[in-house]
């Protein structure tokens, strides 16, 4: 092999550092800004929803690096905890029927 087309250590460790960075945004703009989530079918309400989601991304890069969180995945879990919770209390009135019943003999 050619010595010119080795990388030195530091140059792989920048190579891979680089590409760690490139899996981290893709991870983030589809599991927490669901940019491949969408339920229209128009091509300027995809354009609209795509958009939405990079910015989306662009404010939560903003928020780490102002230190508002640390953890993408543990602030999207803090921020709708709150949210599914009050969706179930709500679903779930008056649908006690609804759980399965102990029989007792």
């Amino acid at each position: 092999q050619d010595e010119d087309d080795l990388l030195s250590f530091e140059g792989f460790h920048e190579l891979h550092s680089s590409h760690w960075k490139i899996e981290q945004y893709h991870r983030v703009i589809k599991q927490v800004c669901h940019i491949e989530k969408f339920q229209v079918r128009r091509s300027k309400l995809i354009l609209n929803h795509i958009f939405s989601a990079l910015m989306a991304y662009v404010e939560i890069q903003k928020n780490q690096f102002e230190g508002i969180f640390e953890n993408v995945y543990r602030w999207q879990k803090k921020l709708f905890r709150p949210i599914i919770k009050d969706f179930i209390d709500d679903f779930i009135l008056d649908k006690n029927h609804l759980l399965p019943q102990r029989v007792y003999k």
